[in-house]
């Protein structure tokens, strides 16, 4: 057993003690397996500084990017449900008799307590038909962010 460990550990002994390499010895291997891990698999400073230098140039601006994105998709949300607001706004409008139509004033939309609507009503010029024309404008805006305005025109049904 002894010949067995010493030529394990030092390889260039093995015909000195009469190990084959075909002999299977455990040690043997293992030992050209860590020898052969310490010539491949090693890393030089100079190697991770470069690679922390790139990681410290190409994170920021990719975590910039990311930050860009997700406010987009946020302000996306917003625009969104402020244009469904509108629409179901104009929907609910349109449900009302003419006459009834009204302006309103700047107010918090129900069950939405962030997003407020406007109604405007305007009586427009009557053309070659005698029936009243009224043009509905709807907007609807986030406590923060753009507004969304929709417009259309009504008359008798």
């Amino acid at each position: 057993m002894p010949g067995i460990y010493v030529s394990a550990v030092f390889p260039k002994y093995r015909k000195m003690f009469g190990m084959a390499p075909e002999s299977g010895a455990f040690l043997f291997m293992l030992w050209e397996r860590v020898v052969k891990m310490k010539k491949e698999s090693g890393f030089l400073l100079v190697e991770l500084l470069v690679t922390l230098a790139l990681l410290v140039l190409l994170v920021p601006p990719l975590l910039g990017l990311m930050q860009l994105g997700i406010n987009m998709l946020y302000r996306a949300k917003r625009q969104t449900k402020a244009l469904y607001l509108a629409v179901e706004c104009l929907e609910n409008l349109r449900t009302q008799h003419l006459c009834t139509l009204e302006s309103t004033g700047d107010g918090p939309v129900a069950d939405f307590p962030e997003y407020f609507s406007e109604v405007q009503v305007k009586e427009l010029e009557q053309s070659q038909s005698n029936l009243p024309l009224k043009e509905i404008c709807v907007q609807v805006r986030a406590e923060s962010g753009p507004s969304i305005r929709l417009v259309t025109w009504q008359t008798w049904r």
